[in-house]
């Protein structure tokens, strides 16, 4: 994951989302931060913050190489992205101007929803769809529920079953028992 601040008045960002959209890349902007300033008071210049991210590991180099057309020359590797995408909008910054998460622009197929923390009432709720789901296809074999999820895109349910697999699996096992 790499991150980097790009000036509304000298960045493309049409151009950039049309270009890398369809190419694999996965990205997000935050909201347009017009409402910043520096700690002396001066107000910042507007700017979007970004988040790009590849399939597989790259190189500063090649992430320089790709963003140099657009006059980025400083990016920043990120350990963890949750952080950044919580600075997008300042979630842990009350000093800071707040800005609305919903209008963070995801890109590429990145997936919002595994940087957002879920409550445990929103993680039963999740659980309760899964084995509603497993109900409803009549599922008994942990690699045909996976399967199946995968097959639907229901990439929150995937997250809750691999951080849930040993009680999927039992449950899996024990629907096997009951039917056999």
């Amino acid at each position: 994951y790499w991150a980097f601040i790009c000036y509304e008045e000298s960045f493309d960002k049409d151009k950039f989302i049309s270009e890398f959209e369809n190419s694999g890349l996965m990205f997000e902007f935050s909201p347009l931060h017009d409402r910043d300033f520096f700690s002396d008071g001066r107000p910042k210049k507007p700017h979007y913050h970004v988040i790009l991210c590849w399939k597989n590991p790259t190189t500063l180099k090649n992430v320089l190489e790709l963003l140099a057309p657009y006059g980025i020359s400083y990016v920043k590797r990120l350990i963890n992205p949750v952080k950044m995408h919580e600075y997008l909008y300042h979630k842990n910054n009350p000093d800071k101007a707040q800005y609305d998460s919903n209008d963070i622009a995801a890109y590429g197929g990145f997936d919002i929803s595994r940087y957002i923390d879920r409550t445990n009432d929103e993680i039963q709720d999740i659980v309760r769809n899964v084995i509603s789901f497993i109900r409803e296809y009549d599922v008994f074999d942990f690699s045909d529920l996976v399967e199946l999820v995968v097959d639907n895109e229901l990439y929150d349910y995937l997250e809750i079953i691999q951080n849930k697999a040993y009680f999927f699996e039992n449950y899996l096992k024990s629907r096997r028992c009951r039917n056999h």
